[in-house]
């Protein structure tokens, strides 16, 4: 078999270089003929490949360390990128465990910035802007969550309550039902579901049967132990007409929490309906 041989200055012969043999065969020079083939075709002639000067050879070994340099300092950049990444996500999360909602809002949309495909990352931002009273924020957030883990219960939730706010009431029932597929032993969430009914200013939407129904619930699952979801079966029961069940679970709910006047601010007004001197 001939050694393939390429044109190195006028009327100069010489083998490839090692080094850049990789290069060539990657841009189509100095395919090797078969093993058995002895025809011309596969000759190192001009008809069969192209021709490769000394400056092309030169040239090549010149654009190497360049190469290599470029890739290095993409390396550094990269590096100094998540080295901030690291850091935006540390003070984000210590100024969200501070209750510092505003420096967590702020770090937060610094890391989405940089890595905007992190679920947990919008969720905690959302849970700030609601703390913060920014529920259409928040909304967007918890709706960008769910498009990224349409399984979490939670961001439902979350997103419910701020549609609560913003009373847009039926969207806040969807995502409560919704929610509540995923979850249909959790209490809090038949309790937000009564608590809707309850309190909505747009009296077409309330229902005070389905109301009673969810607060019932919410109670058998919590136990009677929690004090907000004895509240709101007290309300359920007292917009039923049912007052002194209503007394009774108001009475409960401030048992676990006495100092909490809106409880007993509650109290008062169910003691008054059965009692107006009072």
């Amino acid at each position: 078999m001939r050694q393939c041989v390429f044109a190195a200055g006028r009327g100069k012969t010489g083998a490839v270089p090692k080094g850049a043999v990789s290069l060539l065969k990657f841009w189509g020079f100095g395919n090797s003929p078969p093993a058995n083939d002895s025809s011309e075709q596969y000759t190192c002639a001009r008809k069969s490949f192209p021709l490769i000067s000394s400056l092309h050879i030169i040239a090549i070994f010149i654009c190497l360390p360049i190469m290599t340099n470029t890739s290095a300092q993409a390396n550094d950049e990269f590096a100094e990128q998540y080295k901030a990444y690291q850091q935006y996500m540390k003070s984000a999360s210590a100024a969200f465990q501070k209750k510092d909602y505003a420096s967590a809002i702020t770090n937060y949309s610094k890391v989405i910035e940089m890595s905007p495909f992190e679920v947990s990352n919008y969720y905690n931002r959302g849970i700030a802007y609601f703390k913060s009273g920014k529920e259409k924020e928040a909304e967007g957030d918890f709706g960008r969550v769910i498009i990224m883990d349409p399984r979490m219960s939670s961001a439902y939730v979350y997103r419910g309550l701020c549609r609560q706010k913003l009373q847009k009431y039926n969207d806040a029932l969807n995502d409560y039902t919704k929610a509540l597929e995923l979850q249909p032993n959790d209490a809090a969430i038949h309790n937000n579901i009564a608590y809707l009914y309850v309190s909505a200013n747009d009296e077409s939407f309330r229902n005070k049967v389905k109301a009673l129904e969810h607060a019932k619930k919410a109670a058998e699952l919590s136990n009677e132990k929690n004090a907000e979801i004895l509240d709101t079966l007290a309300r359920a029961y007292f917009i039923n007409g049912e007052v002194k069940e209503a007394i009774e679970m108001e009475n409960r709910a401030i048992k676990l929490e006495p100092y909490n006047d809106e409880f007993k601010g509650r109290l008062k007004e169910y003691e008054k309906a059965i009692n107006p001197s009072l």
